[in-house]
């Protein structure tokens, strides 16, 4: 699975939080744009390949705090209010409504909470993350990181 570095940027995306009742957890959501913008630093240095070990460590990143940023990525994800029985129409038109703007740069929360967890194995076992590549991929609309 891929997840593109303007779709982890805080700064990029919009990025919220829900609590329970679908309303936006402030503190969750401060939590998680502190623990991207750290990731997000690592990744602005890094070189293609795995993700060192060491600059995971510089940027302060523990085991703890990408357990929790994977958690509260999962906390992104909005209830669409689907049903049993609902007409395609009105199924898409509540999908769309919890999707970010068609455009925006995005991540999905299931993959981030994946990188999450696979940089806290990393930080716990004290070895580079394998299973988390920074790639430059060229598209037609140019270089992708």
């Amino acid at each position: 699975a891929t997840l593109t570095q303007d779709g982890l940027e805080p700064g990029r995306t919009s990025l919220t939080c829900y609590g329970s009742r679908g309303r936006m957890d402030a503190g969750a959501t401060a939590d998680l744009i502190a623990a991207r913008e750290r990731l997000c630093k690592a990744l602005r240095v890094t070189e293609p390949g795995p993700l060192r070990l060491g600059l995971l460590e510089a940027v302060g990143l523990t085991p703890e705090d990408c357990r929790h940023a994977a958690t509260l990525e999962r906390r992104r994800m909005r209830d669409a209010g689907l049903r049993p029985g609902m007409s395609p129409v009105e199924r898409r038109k509540r999908i769309e409504a919890v999707l970010p703007q068609a455009g925006e740069p995005w991540a999905p929360p299931g993959r981030c909470a994946t990188l999450w967890l696979i940089l806290a194995e990393a930080l716990e076992n004290g070895h580079d993350a394998a299973g988390a590549e920074l790639v430059h991929e060229i598209t037609e609309a140019g270089s992708v990181r």
